[in-house]
């Protein structure tokens, strides 16, 4: 395999036209006439020493996902249906994932997020199929059953292990364990003709969802298979490799990475229980497994690589790792320092993002690996860093290494999101939200999300500067920068962390460690708040909203302090808002005058956050 080392080596390989399968299926297909015997799947139920792995060959992951296919088809499923998907990581969960994608559409969902924002997923989606799995667990039935309720075009469900339960849904849909339907359909081809074009969807994937509504991001079998590809070459997937697959497979990350891309190479997925990462035996075991499962290909995100940081690798052999993905979100140098001494193995930071359909850059394999990049743009997509006025319009162009906002062009962008009629690309390019620069050897340097900029009397500040400092330390865990409102300068620094060890230090000490490592006076945060864990997204990703609320609960909360002296008990709180983004509540504990109230809003009103006053006392 030709090896993608520098910007010139991808400006070749442009040269050449581009080929790729037609569709996701017919890649897996040619996979497994490539790999037939070789080993695409190994499953860990329960991670334990010693427990063997449940394996499937190409053929075999070929046989069931032709099965699935099958049964979705036999359920009414046609080229437009949706088939959603709540499940944890699972062999099953491929076989539906890519099986759907073969007749309709697929719909992976992120099975943690609250029941009406699954609800609003599957109703945008017009789902016809959803398949879960089973639990013991009351409150999980329950779910299931508020959601078949109330998404009018759910016809079936396909439920793993439903034969070990006593669940009964909704009559008016058809319930069915997924397996024992599965297993009764033609395995040696389809009974269907498969989609013959490249820009047919493939899959509907979810955006955000922590809260407000989740966007549905369409993406086509072109996106998906590009996006896959580009992940092979500059990468440098094998068939003798082996991915640790932890990351949840309904997130795009996940599903391409130990997913798409592996099985194009022909290389193996360890999916290490139906957790992943979220199961702390397999974040304390991760060494042991790495080492007795013989894993070459780590994949991760920042916050991961910080905590296996903090965990002791003797006495297993590791140096099997050629080296590890990191993705998510950036990931701070120090971070990448740290672990790579530690560890023995290089990081390979990326970039990518649903809308995507995965990677758009990635440090190459055998190029030069700057930390603190996002690496080189995969091939044939185009970056264009510019300057926008205030209500966002276009002014300009960036020149090499000036900071402005990240548009992106390319066969990988998706095609806008379900449901919402207004484009969101401009002649094919996507503003990704994110701004950075680009260098003059092609390197993409992200700063920061746009609404990530901490504002202070006019003065931009990048959070970056201020958690890369943190991560310098020793005793710190996970660190992030957010502004808090502040009724002169707009807003001012703070920043919150999570430490390694309990009481391990204190915020004043963080606080004059900073202070001495932080040129830039303006950036230097007003605050430090420690917190036992902070915030993340289903992969990982530090959730800034959740730190922005906290910062304008405490500082209308101490404005709000000389109440008490006068005998009037409140709390406040902060959430989102659909119309003013977010909203604060004042909520007073007794019954309190007019005046009262509005000396109130009037101590509040010099900060831009809209704000209601309420008694709990009728």
């Amino acid at each position: 395999m030709h090896q993608l080392a520098c910007l010139a080596d991808i400006e070749t390989l442009e040269k050449t036209p581009l080929k790729l399968p037609v569709n996701t299926f017919q890649l897996i297909s040619e996979s497994a006439m490539n790999y037939a015997d070789q080993n695409a799947i190994e499953f860990l139920l329960d991670c334990n020493p010693g427990e063997k792995t449940r394996n499937y060959t190409y053929h075999d992951l070929l046989i069931n996902i032709t099965k699935t296919a099958n049964a979705f088809y036999q359920l009414g499923v046609r080229k437009n249906d949706a088939v959603s998907l709540l499940l944890p990581n699972l062999p099953q969960t491929h076989f539906a994932f890519w099986g759907a994608q073969a007749i309709g559409i697929a719909n992976p969902i992120n099975p943690l997020l609250e029941p009406e924002h699954i609800i609003s997923i599957l109703n945008t989606a017009q789902s016809k199929v959803l398949v879960t799995v089973a639990s013991a667990d009351q409150s999980y039935y329950e779910k299931i059953l508020m959601i078949a309720e109330k998404v009018a075009t759910l016809e079936s469900i396909l439920i793993i292990g439903l034969k070990n339960t006593s669940w009964n849904l909704v009559s008016r849909i058809n319930m069915y364990d997924f397996d024992d339907y599965v297993s009764q359909r033609p395995s040696d081809s389809l009974e269907f003709s498969p989609s013959t074009q490249s820009d047919d969807i493939s899959c509907y994937l979810h955006t955000g969802g922590t809260t407000g509504a989740p966007k549905l991001a369409i993406i086509t079998h072109a996106n998906l298979l590009h996006s896959a590809w580009s992940a092979v070459k500059m990468l440098h997937f094998e068939s003798t490799d082996k991915i640790l697959a932890c990351l949840p497979l309904f997130h795009v990350f996940g599903i391409v990475a130990s997913g798409l891309a592996a099985f194009m190479a022909g290389t193996n997925i360890l999916i290490a229980s139906p957790r992943g990462f979220r199961d702390e035996k397999v974040v304390q075991n991760c060494w042991r497994i790495v080492a007795d499962y013989q894993v070459t290909i780590f994949l991760g995100v920042p916050t991961i690589y910080s905590v296996l940081s903090a965990l002791p690798i003797a006495p297993y052999d590791i140096s099997k790792v050629k080296y590890g993905i990191c993705g998510s979100s950036p990931l701070p140098i120090q971070t990448a320092k740290n672990f790579e001494k530690y560890a023995g193995f290089k990081i390979l930071e990326g970039y990518g993002m649903t809308e995507s359909a995965s990677i758009m850059t990635v440090n190459p394999r055998y190029g030069e690996r700057l930390l603190g990049s996002a690496g080189l743009g995969i091939p044939f997509q185009r970056f264009r860093i510019i300057k926008t006025d205030e209500a966002g319009n276009f002014l300009s162009e960036c020149k090499f290494n000036e900071i402005g906002h990240i548009t992106v062009k390319g066969p990988n962008i998706f095609q806008g999101y379900k449901g919402i009629k207004q484009s969101i690309l401009s002649d094919g390019w996507f503003d990704t939200g994110d701004l950075g620069y680009q260098d003059k050897e092609g390197y993409l340097w992200i700063k920061g999300r746009s609404k990530d900029l901490i504002i202070r009397g006019g003065h931009n500040i990048d959070p970056q500067i201020i958690e890369e400092v943190l991560y310098q330390h020793p005793a710190v865990l996970a660190a992030a920068a957010v502004g808090k409102p502040c009724a002169k300068a707009g807003e001012l620094p703070v920043a919150y962390v999570s430490l390694k060890e309990k009481n391990a230090i204190d915020e004043n000490t963080l606080l004059v460690f900073v202070a001495e490592r932080i040129s830039e006076r303006a950036a230097i945060p007003k605050n430090i708040f420690i917190m036992d864990s902070l915030p993340v997204t289903a992969v990982g990703k530090i959730y800034k909203p959740t730190l922005r609320m906290d910062a304008i609960k405490r500082v209308l909360t101490e404005e709000l302090a000389h109440l008490e002296t006068q005998g009037i008990q409140f709390n406040v709180s902060v959430s989102h808002h659909v119309s003013h983004g977010q909203l604060a509540t004042v909520k007073i504990k007794q019954v309190v005058d007019a005046e009262t109230k509005q000396e109130i809003y009037q101590l509040l009103k010099h900060y831009p956050i809209a704000t209601e006053v309420i008694s709990e006392v009728a």
